[in-house]
């Protein structure tokens, strides 16, 4: 058998074994289902009821007549709520409404009164309590109304009342020196807001959890296979370096098809929550919104061309991640010194995570883009910082071809340590046989 096959053979049987385990089966139908449970989690509190269920009416007894201005506003605000609420005018007298209130726990009695200090103020009757979601309407709707009041009481004309009430307009001007010419270019700055949204959700988060599992995946089965006493045979076999090859290759597919399969996952959890119909309030249409608004701003060509560097960059870090993790967990004899000595590993990880998160706060750092071009970091920092318009597409493939170069020697001496760790069942003398191995 060539080697080439002997390294299929190992990729096959690693991969055969992950997908065909017990944990496997048994942790996807738990994604599973708590993805199911997560979208469709406003049906699922539908379905088990509750106080919300009973529909309320909020009598208004109005003194200061501001019932129609009230009414306008309270219909946009009380969408936000999952109560069924309703709104009527009431010209009883307050003794009888108060009488109705003691009978009726579903019934609100607003009484809103004319005051000549504080222009309004109000009243609430209810039998068990009003929510602090209800309260919190009310009280909005009454301070906008009373603001409205403050305002017409200074002879302010409609058009005047219009231009204090109107949001402020800003807009930001980019000054561009072009053919001895100074350009003007308008930017709104919601490219920046929502390139940080794409940034954080797209490339720092899965990369992040991506090379964490790899890391500790490889590791993991390297010392069972440690433990177990099989490595021998194996390795009479195979060689260490397409040993290492396959255990890097057989853990990269086992998690891009865990990955795809939380896709699916999420498919089905969608399907299933428009099975149901919607809700009274639905995540699903505020992602939805969100992503509708992602796709009018121009960021898609910047996506494009980043796709084939960044496919690069990634490939040079995972081997360059692989190779550490096998190295370590060759020259230790048991997972509990693996996880001891991946510690530094997770700890440069999170270093690139957080300065990744903080180039999204701290626009324009030196420190953050210098940071960009060191290996192990780079690969979260550089293609963040050029989503969000810190660097040039030159610096990222700087970054790119650095952590090339950094890969290829983290393979070429890490090979001579794992060549000697991997049969080494002695936890002493460890970085003594490091040292020598890497000398040789």
């Amino acid at each position: 058998m060539s080697n080439l096959n002997k390294r299929n053979y190992l990729i096959k049987t690693s991969l055969k074994k992950k997908l065909k385990s017990k944990w496997f089966k048994g942790i996807n139908i738990f994604i599973l289902l708590l993805l199911i449970i997560t979208v469709n989690i406003s049906n699922i509190i539908n379905l088990f009821g509750g106080d919300f269920e009973n529909e309320k009416t909020i009598l208004v007894l109005d003194d200061a007549n501001i019932y129609d201005e009230f009414n306008n506003n309270f219909s946009n605000l009380v969408s936000y709520n999952a109560s069924l609420i309703n709104i009527e005018r009431t010209y009883d007298s307050l003794d009888n409404l108060k009488e109705k209130v003691t009978s009726n726990s579903n019934l609100i009695i607003l009484h809103v009164i004319k005051d000549d200090i504080n222009y309004l103020k109000a009243d609430i009757y209810t039998r068990d309590g009003i929510s602090t979601i209800n309260r919190t309407i009310i009280s909005n709707i009454l301070g906008k109304i009373k603001y409205n009041l403050a305002i017409n009481d200074l002879n302010l004309s409609s058009e005047d009342l219009q231009k204090v009430n109107s949001s402020i307009e800003i807009n930001t001007n980019i000054l561009e020196s072009k053919n001895n010419q100074v350009n003007v270019i308008n930017d709104s700055g919601d490219d920046f807001n929502v390139m940080s949204a794409i940034v954080i959700v797209i490339f720092i988060l899965p990369f992040f959890f991506l090379i964490v599992t790899l890391v500790q995946m490889i590791g993991m089965e390297i010392n069972d296979e440690k433990t177990n006493k099989s490595m021998e045979i194996i390795i009479s076999n195979v060689s260490p370096k397409d040993h290492l090859v396959s255990k890097i290759v057989a853990c990269t597919l086992f998690t891009f098809i865990q990955i795809f399969l939380i896709f699916i996952f999420i498919y089905i959890a969608v399907f299933i929550h428009k099975l149901l119909g919607p809700s009274t309030t639905s995540a699903i249409e505020s992602i939805k919104v969100t992503f509708e608004d992602f796709i009018t701003v121009d960021i898609i060509n910047r996506i494009i061309k980043l796709i084939p560097i960044l496919i690069i960059f990634f490939i040079f870090t995972l081997i360059t991640y692989a190779v550490i993790a096998g190295v370590l967990a060759s020259v230790t004899t048991n997972i509990d010194d693996f996880q001891q000595l991946q510690t530094p590993i997770m700890l440069v990880i999170s270093l690139g995570f957080y300065l990744a998160l903080m180039a999204v706060i701290f626009e324009g750092s030196s420190f953050i883009k210098v940071m960009s071009f060191i290996p192990l970091i780079s690969f979260l920092l550089a293609p963040s910082l050029y989503m969000l318009g810190e660097i040039s597409i030159i610096s990222l493939i700087i970054a790119t071809i650095i952590q090339g170069i950094f890969a290829y020697i983290v393979f070429k001496y890490g090979m001579k340590i794992y060549r000697v760790g991997i049969l080494n069942y002695s936890g002493s003398h460890l970085w003594k046989k490091m040292y020598k191995a890497l000398r040789s």
